[in-house]
């Protein structure tokens, strides 16, 4: 054979346990007030079993301007915009990177900033 890395469904789940402790860890920092009040609300109300409703997912957009995130690889990519509840034009940079790259490790971050900032996506003072 050859040699190379297999994302199975065991690392699906690994890495959307991650994304969401992350989410939630980040959330506390970087979200206004209003959007942490809508998630602690929802978490209440599932864990209590008060009625049944699906978990919330944060609006980052309201925090951020621009959301690149590092390039795993597809499956990664897919599950980053089902939790986040991202947009295809939110996963551009990343999808693109992905595609033109591959998986690149660290440096896709690095290298999806710069895909944002020759596609004039980036202004000064924008959040990213």
């Amino acid at each position: 054979g050859q040699a190379g890395v297999t994302i199975t469904k065991v690392l699906m789940v690994v890495a959307s346990k991650t994304i969401e402790a992350n989410v939630i860890t980040l959330g506390r920092l970087v979200l206004p007030i209003q959007e942490q009040t809508l998630y602690v609300t929802n978490y209440i109300i599932r864990r209590f079993a008060l009625i049944k409703v699906d978990p919330y997912a944060p609006n980052f957009k309201k925090a951020f301007d621009h959301i690149i995130t590092h390039v795993g690889g597809k499956p990664v990519l897919d599950e980053v915009k089902r939790k986040l509840d991202l947009t295809k034009s939110d996963m551009e940079a990343s999808t693109m990177i992905l595609y033109r790259f591959g998986n690149t490790s660290s440096s896709s971050v690095w290298y999806g900033l710069a895909y944002a900032e020759v596609k004039g996506k980036l202004k000064w003072g924008d959040r990213v």
